[in-house]
Parts: C-alpha cells; sequence; structure tokens
C-alpha cells in the first residue's frame, strides 16, 4: 500500500498540470451528470457538451484562477465510465459497467469450476487463455478510470478479442452460469431493448450529421440562408460534429 501511495504520488507530480486538469474535468462532469442523470447528453455528444457546459460554468460562478488554468478544449472525459454515464445517462453508463462486470463474473465462474466440479480441466489450454483474457479485460477496466480505453480502436479491438474468448470458454465449458428461462428472457428483452435504443439514437445521430454535411456544402456554394435554416432545424443537444461549428 505504501507503495503503491508512493508510485500515485510521483505519477502525479510528474504531470500535474495533467492531473490537475483531469481532475477539472471529472468535477464538471459529475454536476453534468447531475443535470441530465437519465437520458445524458447523447452518444458522440460528449465533446460538444462538455465545452459548452464548462463555457456556461466559469461565465456563471466565480473565478477561480487554477480552474481557468486548467481549463482548456476537452475532447474527452479521460474516465470511461464517466464519459458513458455523460453521453448515455445513468441506464448507458450502467449497461457498460454491467458488461464488464460480467465478463469478469463468468471468468470467475469458470475459475471456480477448478475446485468445484470437475467440468475444467486444470491444466487445459482455455484455462490458460482465459485467465489471460480476463487479466487484460481487469486492467482495461481499471484503466478506464483514469484514459479513454473502448475509444482507442485498437483498445477496443483488443477488449473484443478477450470478451469473446471468456464468453466462448465458460459457456462452452462451465454449466455454472446457465440461469432459469424467465431470467434468460428477462435479460435478453433488457439488451433488446437497449440495443434499439441505442440504434435509434445513433440513427438519429446520423441523419443530424447528413445535415450538416448539406449545410457546409451550401455554405461553401455561399448559399449562407438556406445553410443556416439547416442547422436550425437540428436540436442544440445534437449539435456534436465539429463541421457544426
Amino acid at each position: 500500500i505504501i507503495l503503491l501511495g508512493l508510485s500515485g504520488y510521483l505519477l502525479y507530480e510528474s504531470k500535474k498540470a495533467s492531473a490537475d486538469g483531469r481532475v477539472l474535468i471529472w468535477n464538471l462532469s459529475a454536476k453534468m451528470i447531475l443535470e441530465k442523470p437519465i437520458g445524458g447528453f447523447s452518444y458522440g455528444g460528449f465533446e460538444q457538451a462538455y465545452n459548452i457546459f464548462q463555457a456556461e460554468y466559469f461565465k456563471n460562478h466565480p473565478k477561480n484562477e487554477t480552474e481557468i488554468q486548467n481549463a482548456s478544449h476537452t475532447l474527452m472525459a479521460y474516465n470511461e465510465y464517466i464519459e458513458n454515464t455523460i453521453e448515455g445517462g445513468l441506464i448507458g453508463g450502467g449497461f457498460f459497467i454491467s458488461f464488464l462486470l460480467l465478463i469478469l463474473f463468468a471468468s470467475g465462474h469458470y475459475l471456480r469450476g477448478l475446485y468445484t466440479t470437475k467440468v475444467i480441466e486444470k491444466q487445459s489450454p482455455d484455462t490458460f487463455l482465459l485467465i489471460s483474457s480476463a487479466l487484460g479485460v481487469l486492467a482495461l477496466l481499471f484503466m478506464s478510470f483514469v484514459n479513454f480505453t473502448i475509444t482507442a480502436v485498437p483498445i477496443m479491438c483488443i477488449f473484443i478479442f478477450y470478451a469473446a474468448l471468456i464468453t466462448n470458454i465458460s459457456s462452452a465449458k462451465s454449466k455454472v452460469l446457465s440461469l432459469p428461462k424467465p431470467f434468460q428472457y428477462l435479460i435478453g428483452s433488457l439488451f433488446l431493448f437497449a440495443g434499439s435504443y441505442l440504434s435509434y439514437r445513433t440513427l438519429i445521430a446520423a441523419q443530424d450529421q447528413i445535415k450538416i454535411k448539406r449545410a457546409v456544402s451550401l455554405a461553401e456554394g455561399q448559399d449562407y440562408k438556406r445553410s443556416l435554416s439547416l442547422l436550425q432545424t437540428i436540436p442544440i443537444n445534437k449539435r456534436v460534429p465539429e463541421n457544426f461549428h
């Protein structure tokens, strides 16, 4: 514990400005979650929503020189749990956290089967693969507290690979994860609802981006009146892409 504390302090001192900047981001992000706790600010909308919120915060609150120095144009929350909750609300953030925990839960049940059942062989190559994958997911889980992970394509691809391995191995050889039929239908229905809702939100966002692209094209052709009229049809909380600005 002492070694971890000392390491944390040295890391903080070595990148103090960056660490203080992230503290400000997390502080304002918490206020954003309280403002829209259920539905959030829409997926892909963190950058635009946060920077507007930050500007309003400094406009309406007493000036704090330390916070002003740490403030800048922010692209991400540097915390996947916070960013997912801001974009998808408590529902989206809850599904993200639940998915990670379910993957680890599956790993734990499989490994416990090494000692409680004879279904799994202790020296099986699958056991090594599952332990390695679970450690990878665990590393991502902790890294997500202080940095972006799933928004980085290489890391996301590795995570999907680990999750697929764990799911395949645990479901194929371990019977301890089987649930009663009603629970299976309930969980399936929840994921179906969540998937449909997120698909709908994504479709709306795609339509708005098409409008923005069209408006940019009109503006480049000096048809500013039609360009502005098209942009005004987009709800304020959907004006995410940098092209809009």
